[in-house]
């Protein structure tokens, strides 16, 4: 199929359903992945899975909707030697906006 070896993905709802899948397939495929839940006892499970199959993966829990949670997923991305690619998130979030005056959306949070 593909290949995703020396490639970082960040995903981000990663601790169940679509998104836990699709961290295992990107770690099948070779790539690194940086995983992103609120909550960190299932996040860890999801990592643990990775891990068990000699692949990479680390966690960041937090909430998507706050800014300093972006930094440590982005900082995360970074330790494992590369910039994101693919990234799996949530459409308005655009990671490289950091070096471009990032700001929140206004309004509303867009989880609750």
């Amino acid at each position: 199929m593909f290949d995703l070896a020396n490639k970082v993905a960040i995903v981000t709802g990663a601790s169940s359903g679509v998104g836990r899948a699709t961290a295992l397939l990107l770690a099948r495929r070779g790539a690194a992945v940086v995983l992103n839940a609120r909550h960190a006892g299932p996040l860890e499970e999801v990592v643990h899975a990775i891990r068990a199959r000699d692949g990479r993966a680390g966690a960041v829990a937090g909430d998507v909707t706050d800014p300093a949670t972006h930094e440590r997923l982005v900082a995360a991305a970074q330790d494992f030697g590369g910039w994101t690619s693919p990234s799996i998130m949530p459409a308005w979030w655009d990671p490289w906006s950091r070096w471009r005056g990032w700001r929140r959306p206004r309004g509303r949070r867009y989880w609750r």
